[in-house]
């Protein structure tokens, strides 16, 4: 397909050298993930007359005044690489901070998950693979990007309601690390401790919350939603070809 293409389009930039430089295609142009603004997000427009928080807390049996980490991806992606292992690092974070909670969507409780979750009296919580979302991001204070294998779309989806983010550390590669110009800003851990570290900071500083947040989610709208997004596409038509 790619001898084919008069322009590719790649939806970030390490997807885009690969397109260069492992498919030999020289024509690529970035167009982010298009994302529904935050005025159409149904807990959004709710968060502000009905509590969300307290009620979807309650929901899932975490404490209102906890602080509630989230993260989602696909259980292969946590699989471990040697000692590189998000559970270890969930486990650190937990260990420092008595009162947090790590939400995961995506893996499920057991094996080593579910071992976890023993040891901290249930402040982990894999609750497997969830269609709805709804209360999983109003009752998050931070997210957790998991690795080895980070999840784009699950870290704007999270910023975009203005939750502070901390990125897959850059142990890990390429593709497997996200990147877009909206978290661009977001520092990258170096490796596994940085990302505890990073995590513990947020983890106990509520104005650094909300102050990254904020900055996250209008960077995420700025290149992600509604008219931001649509000049982006209109940008890459204009590099099509005519015939």
């Amino acid at each position: 397909g790619g001898s084919v293409a008069d322009l590719v389009a790649d939806l970030h930039r390490a997807a885009s050298a690969l397109t260069k430089e492992s498919r030999g295609i020289s024509d690529s142009c970035i167009l982010p993930i298009p994302l529904v603004g935050p005025e159409r997000l149904p807990e959004v427009v709710q968060s502000a007359s009905d509590n969300l928080r307290r009620e979807a807390r309650a929901a899932l049996g975490i404490p209102e005044k906890a602080v509630v980490f989230l993260t989602i991806g696909s259980a292969y992606k946590y699989s471990p690489i040697g000692d590189y292992s998000f559970l270890t690092a969930a486990s650190a974070i937990l260990a420092q901070l008595p009162h947090a909670y790590i939400l995961a969507v995506g893996p499920k409780e057991q094996g080593d998950w579910a071992t976890l979750a023993t040891n901290t009296g249930g402040r982990l919580k894999a609750v497997g693979v969830h269609a709805d979302l709804s209360l999983m991001f109003p009752a998050a204070d931070i997210y957790l990007e998991g690795f080895p294998c980070g999840s784009l779309t699950a870290l704007l989806e999270a910023g975009l309601r203005g939750i502070p983010c901390v990125r897959t550390p850059l142990t890990s590669k390429g593709v497997y690390c996200s990147d877009s110009e909206s978290i661009s800003h977001v520092a990258s851990p170096t490796d596994m401790g940085a990302y505890i570290t990073t995590a513990l900071t947020l983890g106990t500083s509520e104005v650094t919350r909300r102050t990254e947040g904020s900055v996250l989610r209008n960077a995420i709208i700025e290149h992600h939603c509604g008219e931001g997004w649509l000049e982006r596409l209109a940008s890459m038509e204009r590099r099509i070809p005519e015939r």
